[in-house]
């Protein structure tokens, strides 16, 4: 009699949602272990795909098109029923989605990928140069996740829990990622995209190259209000040494007079740092703004840069902010506050007011001498006595780091 009442109560509660949309909507009911990449490839402007409680299997859609006032949707059945998509390859892979919306998912398992948006990026004959299959000029989104898990990606290389490509408007709502290869989130050539209020946590079976990498000409990124947690060798990698090699272009070629970059326009706040790796690797980016992020034991250095000389088509990193963030560490942690792979006459970071704290005095004041020339002095001699939650109690140092006063 129990179990009645309960799917009773599920139904009530999907037809209850589905009043209140559009006339011509429809929701479709997925039970678990079905084939449903059909019924999604079908789904018109305003449709849902409601995958039911249990496990479901992974799905290719080749496109979903929806509008700005109709999104199609594919969700649990709410947040208290989110739904299993038990992975092989790729749990979701979306290669055209416009105005699409991800709700209350759980992805575990993918050995390649969680969820793949736009065209998957695929090695040429030329194992040396990976490109992606897109047309030029072809572009994605808006996509919008909300509540999304993904779980055990990989479990090592280059295998990112998600991977997007040439993706306009990319909003991260309350999203988990728990353990995975390459990236936890891994953004090509994509504009206008928020990471807000996200858990990253990495595992010890899984390698965590990187936590998120931005790269490829993307531009307009916020990353902010998220935690990383063990998280990964290098946490948010902003442009990618990898990509930076020069290209090789027929003699025949125009070079390119404007030096490009690989991203762009990004700011990172209110975040918090704990024991992972690099929190912060910049490659030929620009308008990067660090601001107010609390990061505990960071290892190796805090901030690397790594532009080549090799490519000449690839612009300096410049015009980068690192400001009232909170740093703490421990003897043996860090090498360098600051890491200049190539140094050049033009500084590539801009340091307004930062706390550093880290209790042998003598190492931490040689390496804030190792930043060099600044105008403004940073904090060395400030205790924070962080909480239990990480937040400063000492009065002078709560202006630092996230959820900072001030």
């Amino acid at each position: 009699m129990r179990a009645t009442n309960s799917i009773i109560t599920i139904l009530v509660l999907v037809l209850a949602v589905g009043m209140q949309r559009h006339a011509d909507a429809r929701q479709y009911l997925i039970s678990p272990g079905t084939e449903w990449e059909e019924t999604a490839q079908n789904a018109k402007p305003g449709d849902e795909i409601i995958l039911m409680p249990g496990k479901h299997l992974e799905a290719d859609i080749a496109q979903l098109q929806g509008t700005v006032e109709q999104p199609i949707t594919i969700r649990g059945l709410d947040v208290d029923h989110p739904a299993l998509i038990q992975a092989a390859r790729i749990g979701l892979h979306i290669e055209q989605p416009q105005h699409v919306v991800l709700r209350d998912l759980v992805i575990v398992g993918a050995a390649s990928r969680g969820i793949e948006l736009g065209e998957e990026i695929k090695q040429s004959d030329d194992k040396k140069d990976a490109e992606t299959t897109v047309a030029e000029g072809l572009r994605y989104g808006p996509v919008q996740l909300q509540r999304v898990v993904i779980r055990q990606t990989g479990p090592e290389g280059h295998r990112h829990a998600l991977g997007a490509a040439r993706i306009d408007t990319l909003i991260f709502d309350t999203c988990t990622f728990d353990g995975w290869g390459g990236a936890a989130i891994d953004v090509n050539d994509c504009r206008d995209i928020e990471i807000k209020a996200c858990i990253f946590k990495g595992r010890d079976d899984h390698s965590q190259l990187m936590g998120i990498r931005v790269d490829k000409g993307s531009d307009r990124i916020l990353i902010e209000f998220c935690r990383f947690e063990q998280a990964a060798a290098q946490v948010i990698v902003l442009g990618d040494e990898e990509n930076s090699t020069p290209p090789q272009t027929p003699q025949s070629a125009k070079p390119n007079k404007v030096a490009r970059t690989l991203a762009r326009h990004i700011t990172v706040q209110q975040c918090l740092f704990l024991e992972c790796g690099i929190p912060i690797t910049i490659t030929h980016s620009k308008f990067v703004d660090i601001r107010q992020n609390t990061m505990i034991r960071p290892q190796g250095t805090v901030v690397a840069i790594r532009d080549t000389v090799e490519n000449k088509q690839l612009a300096p990193s410049t015009d980068n902010f690192f400001a009232y963030n909170l740093i703490v560490w421990k003897e043996g942690d860090l090498k360098h506050l600051l890491f200049v792979q190539n140094p050049t006459d033009t500084s590539p970071i801009l340091w307004e007011e930062n706390l550093w704290w880290s209790p042998p005095p003598t190492q931490k004041m040689v390496l804030v001498e190792q930043l060099g020339e600044i105008d403004t002095p940073q904090i060395t001699d400030v205790d924070p006595k962080l909480d239990e939650k990480h937040q400063p109690t000492v009065e002078i140092a709560t202006v630092f780091g996230a959820e900072a006063d001030g």
